[in-house]
């Protein structure tokens, strides 16, 4: 029987058996974190090309429908001022 390694100590290269496990939750918290920006980004950059197309097209996205796009509470409190 080989005392030098503890059996709950999993083989030398792999000092805890947890670790290849835990390095897969890094990498999930890792890949979690950046797509956090990166779906911001997307979505900036499709609102700024909307903008684009539609003032290419010689409508002003800020002065159109005023009012038939707000929510529900955004009218009532309007009503209620």
């Amino acid at each position: 029987m080989d005392t030098a390694f503890p059996a709950n100590l999993g083989h030398p290269s792999h000092p805890h058996p947890n670790t290849s496990f835990m390095g897969y939750i890094a990498l999930l918290a890792i890949l979690l974190a950046a797509s956090i920006p990166v779906g911001f980004m997307l979505l900036f950059i499709s609102l700024y090309l909307d903008d684009l197309i539609q003032k290419k097209e010689g409508r002003n996205t800020r002065d159109r429908d005023k009012g038939k796009n707000m929510a529900i509470g955004e009218k009532w409190s309007l009503n209620a001022i």
